[in-house]
């Protein structure tokens, strides 16, 4: 059973129906319930009535029987009594319903585990012992009214009818009676079974006076006759007495002092109480005292009459049990109507324990001394000695643990107790009770212990009681701190570590005895903190005790650059540094994330310089695109002036008839957007206003910018899966806006018009298909957004402990989590990677504050959703609606889709598929050629494809441009070989300037089919130099050089085949292969010069680099990011490096430098179109 997380927390200390409380296992409910002495009766007949029965006289009937006895009835022969017991499977529990009082229980097991079967006891024959299950029941006493019951149970000492009563009357009854029996219920929390059962309903004649009678016919039995028959024909007596009064009427006195009587019974105290409880009155004459008859109730009294009858069958039923049991005990010669069968094993059948103890013959159970100790650990685990085993005993303690975690100290005590006692089972058993200390639970042996180590108690140098509801968590750490120097002090050396950490497990059961998470969390860290060895970390840092703060601190923010994953342990490190030399430098630094001792030597900052951004923990991308977003001026502009007040009102038809990103949008998304927005435009003006060298953004910013509104609808849901999946950010579904699908020949599509193709890599039928040229990139076929794997997280890679700013002079590395964010994103590949199995999402680590961390892309997806929603609801904009959306206008182009079916046999012309769409971004997939941002570009834009399952040529034409144009470089791709995803770091060329003339719709057919022949050209070479190249780092010129060598040397006489002909034909490949691949990387070079003469004169598309993204890191999963952003208008020579809280000046050179061998490298390029005057980089409000 894994364990239950703070299974110690107060939020466990109110039951609830997904923990019930102890519970107890079947064999208890029989020990309870005395199934041992149970019968069910059978009144098979009614005696005849006799030649001297009163005439007139109407006896009962059969009918009035079954009306006296409801059903499931069962005879208590040791109590002398009855006891209703239903067992049944239901998935509806009557205690909801017929409860006397519902707020009085506890809960009630809840159905996520009961509704899954209706019966969870396994047939343990067939079945290996550790899977053996049974029920676990929980028992709810005198809770329900029998009255209220389906079949209600009514007292049976109502008056006895004339006439048996009709369902009717019973149902009639049972609403005017306010109670009936008050009914135990007992409940399995694994499956639908129930038990309903009544205590001891007693008999007319009690239980003791029976015995009494009983005890007395057997120590004086009549002369002449053993013991049993002497009970045998006293009880007789009595029947027949009985038997002449209910059914021959025969009401007059009854003389005591004839023989018959006083042989079979005589007068006495036991006799007397017998016949007075049956309503018999005794006789005496005048002045005499001595009773000489017993005179009966009156035949016309119900309650009498219905009083004797069930007495007459009680008695029977005594007999009956008796003789079923074993007919030698008494000797009994009246004709009994009525039969009683034992209902042990039917009832131990009903609720499992046959299943559970079949195998208690061939196994020996252990003599456990019933001490009282031993007694009462075997009830705290619901557990009955008679059918112990290991295995059951085990599964009684998870059963228990599992419905009531703050239990666990008691039920793993009671565990131990019985374990020590289980000679057999003896190791078995501690085995185990060692597991469940490893996981964390501990007895209440333990606490004592604990309580004691850490000086608490009369005999504890602390002189004080441990109360856990008053002490702190600062007490705690004070009192373990003080034990802890005292061990240092006095402790034998070679027990010195065993000492220390049974001391920090004690100030944890301490912790946790209190039931406080945050007061447990506390001292675990801070104890922590305490035992670490300061020479440990200093060795674990690469620092000594000589060395100051100033290194210690270099030193440490180096090692959180270089290996970021490791910043758990490099953390640890500086924190037992700082407490091991007292720095209040250090202790800062940890608490702040600043380096205090920094704040005088941060140089100062020009006032017309543009600020930094600090880093709100794992989230250095965020800065970049703050930063970007920032030097777009028509929309800093639109969000300056602009209102974005939340309480502004909607109307319903509004948000109706407008579409934002494909979809209509919600009041809390508006809210949400305009609330992200207004901070946006604070973080701006900030920015344009500070004087400090960087500014801190708002921590609600970041999580609107981070998570997506259905994000946040997760996070309070964590038990529900958000249904489906997004190509884009969640809210905004990629921004696209979906279109009719367009047949320019006029015949039937493949595909439906009814279905729109989909720009979505995640349809197993997209318009963009698969492409079958693309074998030769099977390591690209990863086509998501970058630095986007599936897989788990990176640990936490940030210097500070703290989401607070983190010092301005160190490149903080995080990781990247996976994001879906794509528009217009590239075809599925032919010879793509299998999917990768399902697997437990991993804990997140390295997550900010708030939880789940987006990619890059899904990040700008989600800001640019919500600018746009609340820039189309500004309420400025509805004075001016001719006012153009912002958003939009700046990052929307248009493109058109055409997909060409290749002609099948029979069809003289294809088909030809197209679509008009929307995009934000166009995709460049990353190739280790040395590819350009033309031919990353063009591969995209046409290339042979496979849709449907057939060949087809996809060309993407667009139509307009947006001013600014987004492209982002894909370099997560999958790694066949280790099956892992990774990040491609091969250079891709850009420049300054991007003429996009060669991709529009609107240029020269006859150049663009011109340039598609070179292009074919282009790319076949490339294949071909693709198929020669080297595949694990050895070319096919050098493996056949190789096996000429090998074959040529003393490998040659194994192999017959190894003959100079060979020999001569690997050396003439050899040379073939190298002289084919350069002559295709020849014509490739050709072909690609080609290329850039026949567009070199086409400038109408023209645009300017503007901001480069760049990530620097090997992994896909974690790194660094920051932003270089062209000084346009001003200086376009001028290029700022803005990494996080620090911006410096650089020369363009560092951004057009060949990044080959480099981890640091481009993932987004953002291109102006020429003469726009979009981008203002520079704003800053200098003081007057």
């Amino acid at each position: 059973m894994p364990l239950i997380e703070n299974w110690w927390s107060d939020r466990f200390k109110t039951l609830s129906s997904e923990r019930p409380g102890p519970g107890f296992l079947p064999p208890n409910l029989e020990r309870e319930l005395h199934f041992d002495s149970l019968f069910l009766i059978n009144v098979r007949d009614l005696p005849a009535p006799s030649p001297t029965a009163v005439p007139s006289h109407i006896p009962p009937t059969l009918e009035h029987i079954y009306a006296t006895l409801p059903p499931k009835l069962f005879y208590d022969r040791q109590e002398h009594g009855w006891r209703y017991i239903d067992c049944f499977s239901s998935s509806s529990v009557q205690i909801l319903q017929a409860s006397r009082d519902p707020k009085r229980h506890p809960p009630i097991p809840g159905s996520h585990l009961r509704d899954r079967r209706p019966d969870c006891t396994v047939a343990s024959q067939v079945i290996s012992e550790h899977k053996k299950t049974t029920h676990h029941f929980h028992a709810y006493l005198s809770i329900l009214d029998s009255a209220k019951l389906p079949n209600p149970l009514l007292h049976l000492n109502a008056p006895f009818p004339n006439q048996p009563p009709s369902p009717e009357d019973a149902f009639n009854q049972a609403k005017e009676t306010p109670e009936g029996y008050l009914l135990d219920a007992f409940v399995c929390s694994l499956c639908q079974t129930q038990v309903y059962a009544s205590p001891l309903i007693p008999a007319v004649i009690p239980g003791t006076i029976r015995d009494r009678l009983t005890v007395r016919l057997q120590r004086n039995p009549t002369v002449g006759h053993l013991p049993g028959a002497s009970i045998g024909r006293g009880w007789g007596l009595i029947l027949r007495i009985l038997e002449g009064w209910l059914f021959d009427g025969k009401s007059s006195s009854l003389g005591i002092r004839g023989r018959t009587f006083q042989g079979s019974l005589g007068w006495n105290d036991e006799v007397a109480d017998v016949f007075q409880c049956l309503g018999w009155t005794p006789i005496t004459h005048d002045g005499d005292t001595d009773v000489s008859s017993i005179g009966p109730p009156s035949l016309d009294d119900p309650l009498a009459v219905g009083a004797t009858l069930r007495a007459w069958i009680e008695i029977s039923a005594y007999i009956a049990s008796i003789l079923a049991i074993d007919a030698s005990l008494i000797e009994f010669n009246h004709d009994l109507k009525v039969s009683a069968v034992p209902c042990m094993d039917r009832l131990k059948d009903a609720v499992g324990i046959n299943k559970m103890t079949w195998d208690l013959a061939f196994r020996p159970l252990p003599k456990f001394p019933l001490t009282d100790i031993m007694v009462t650990s075997f009830r705290i685990l619901g557990l009955d000695p008679d059918s112990y085993s290991a295995h059951w005993l085990k599964y009684a303690y998870r059963q228990n643990l599992r419905c009531d975690p703050q239990g666990a100290p008691l039920y793993l005590d009671a565990f131990k107790f019985i374990a020590e006692a289980a000679e057999n089972d003896l190791s078995e058993l501690l085995n185990f009770f060692l597991v469940e200390k490893s996981k964390g639970y501990w007895t209440n042996s333990d606490y004592h212990q604990a309580i004691r180590l850490l000086g608490f108690g009369d005999d504890g140098y602390l002189r004080m009681e441990f109360e856990p509801n008053e002490v702190d968590g600062q007490f705690i750490v004070n009192a373990f701190s003080a034990a802890y120097n005292l061990l240092n002090q006095n402790s034998d050396p070679s027990r010195l570590d065993i000492e220390r950490k049974d001391l920090r497990e004690a100030a944890l059961i301490a912790a946790q005895s209190t039931k406080k998470e945050d007061l447990v969390a506390y001292v675990d860290k801070e104890v922590g903190k305490r035992t670490r060895d300061p020479a440990t970390a200093y060795t674990t840092l690469g620092a000594n005790k000589d060395m100051d703060d100033d290194l210690v601190l270099a030193i440490f923010n180096m090692r959180a650059v270089d290996e970021p994953m490791q910043s758990v342990k490099w953390t640890e490190a500086l924190e037992t540094i700082a407490l091991d030399r007292e720095s209040a430098r250090l202790k800062g630094f940890l608490e702040t994330g600043v380096d205090p001792g920094s704040a005088s030597t941060v140089a100062e900052v020009k006032p017309e310089f543009p600020r930094g951004l600090h880093q709100l923990g794992n989230t250095c991308y965020l800065n970049s695109l703050l930063q970007y977003f920032f030097t777009v001026k028509d929309l800093r502009d639109s969000l300056s002036s602009g209102t974005f007040d939340i309480s502004a009102p909607v109307k319903d038809e509004d948000l109706k008839t407008t579409v934002i990103g494909g979809r209509h949008i919600t009041h809390q998304e508006l809210n949400r957007s305009r609330r992200f927005v207004a901070l946006l435009n604070d973080l701006f003006q900030n920015l344009a206003c500070a004087e400090s060298p960087a500014v801190l953004p708002e921590v609600e910013l970041a999580k609107l910018a981070l998570l997506t509104s259905k994000d946040e609808e997760t996070e309070n849901r964590p038990e529900q899966e958000a249904a489906g999946t997004s190509t884009g950010s969640t809210d905004t579904d990629s921004t696209l806006v979906e279109g009719q699908t367009a047949i320019e020949d006029g015949s039937v599509p493949s595909s439906p018009p009814s279905q729109p193709m989909e720009f979505t890599p995640s349809s197993p039928n997209t318009v963009l298909g698969k492409r079958s040229s693309e074998q030769r990139d099977v390591e690209q076929s990863d086509r998501r957004s970058p630095m986007e794997i599936d897989g788990p997280s990176s640990p936490q890679a940030q210097v500070s402990p703290k989401f607070t700013p983190t010092d301005p002079a160190v490149d903080v590395e995080m990781q990247d989590v996976p994001s879906s964010s794509t528009v217009l994103p590239p075809p599925k590949t032919v010879a793509g990677p299998p999917p990768l199995p399902p697997r437990k999402k991993p804990e997140p680590v390295g997550e900010m504050m708030f939880g789940k961390q987006n990619d890059v892309s899904e990040c700008m997806d989600n800001c640019i959703f919500q600018i746009e929603c609340a820039l189309q609801f500004d309420p400025t904009r509805s004075s001016q609606p001719e006012k153009p959306n912002v958003v939009k206008q700046l990052f929307y182009g248009k493109s058109r889709q055409r997909i060409k079916h290749f002609p099948e046999s029979g069809k003289p012309e294809p088909t030809v598929s197209s679509k008009e769409d929307i995009f934000a971004q166009l995709l460049v997939n990353v190739s280790d050629e040395g590819l350009d941002l033309y031919d990353g570009l063009g591969h995209f834009l046409d290339d042979t494809v496979e849709f449907e399952g057939k060949q087809a040529e996809m060309e993407i034409d667009l139509l307009e441009l947006p001013p600014i144009l987004q492209i982002q470089l894909q370099r997560v791709q999958f790694d066949r070989d280790t099956l892992q995803a990774k990040k491609n770091n091969a250079y891709v060329k850009f420049e300054e300037t991007l003429r996009m003339d060669r991709f529009m719709d609107a240029a020269d057919p006859l150049k663009k089919e011109h340039s598609r022949v070179i292009q074919n050209q282009l790319r076949s070479c490339r294949n071909r130099v693709a198929e020669l190249s080297e595949r694990a780092g050895v070319t096919y010129s050098e493996t056949l050089a190789t096996a000429k060598s090998v074959l040529s040397g003393g490998l040659a006489s194994l192999l017959p085949e190894a003959d100079a002909e060979l020999s001569t034909y690997l050396e003439s490949e050899s040379e073939f292969v190298t002289v084919e691949l350069e002559r295709s990387r020849s014509e490739a070079r050709g072909a690609k010069q080609a290329l850039e003469t026949l567009w070199g004169d086409s400038s109408d598309a023209e645009y300017e680099l503007c901001s480069v993204f760049i990530h620097r890191g090997n992994s896909p999963s974690w790194g660094h990011y920051f932003f270089y952003s062209r000084d346009l208008p001003n200086n376009p020579d001028q290029w700022y490096k803005y990494n996080d809280s620090e911006v410096t000046l650089v020369g363009k050179e560092e951004i057009f430098q060949d990044t080959t061998g480099s981890t640091a490298n481009p993932y987004l390029l953002v291109y102006a179109r020429k003469g726009a005057n979009v981008i203002d980089t520079v704003h800053r409000i200098l003081p007057s």
